[in-house]
């Protein structure tokens, strides 16, 4: 008999699946990725607030924390689908970048909007 098997051996599966990163970006289980940018941390705030605008996300709010360094954004597709993006510096030229979709996540529109504020942060025009 194996050891796991059913719904738990394949929510172990995913879930190991989920931990399991691909390049600078972690994928975690709630769909949340996140990546760590070689950039000034205004510099990505201000192309984290410039991708929601260009990708026409709306009541985008912005929260921030002068000491901790960081600062988080919300927003909601026209759609009325959520999005989170939380930007923290983790030294100098070194931020750190999350993005969350929805309550349980979507992987893929997370990964896009960090690989448009990361493509923003490469070619600025």
């Amino acid at each position: 008999m194996p050891l796991f098997s059913g719904c738990v051996g394949v929510g172990i599966a995913l879930g190991t699946a989920g931990l399991i990163g691909l390049g600078p970006e972690r994928d975690h289980i709630r769909g949340e990725i996140d990546g760590t940018l070689s950039y000034d941390y205004p510099k990505v705030v201000a192309c984290a607030a410039n991708v929601l605008a260009e990708l026409q996300f709306t009541d985008v709010r912005k929260t921030e924390d002068e000491k901790k360094a960081t600062t988080d954004f919300s927003a909601h597709t026209m759609q009325g689908r959520s999005i989170t993006i939380g930007v923290s510096k983790e030294g100098v030229n070194l931020t750190k970048v999350k993005v969350h979709m929805e309550i349980f996540g979507d992987r893929d529109t997370s990964t896009a909007v960090l690989a448009k504020i990361r493509q923003k942060l490469e070619n600025p025009s």
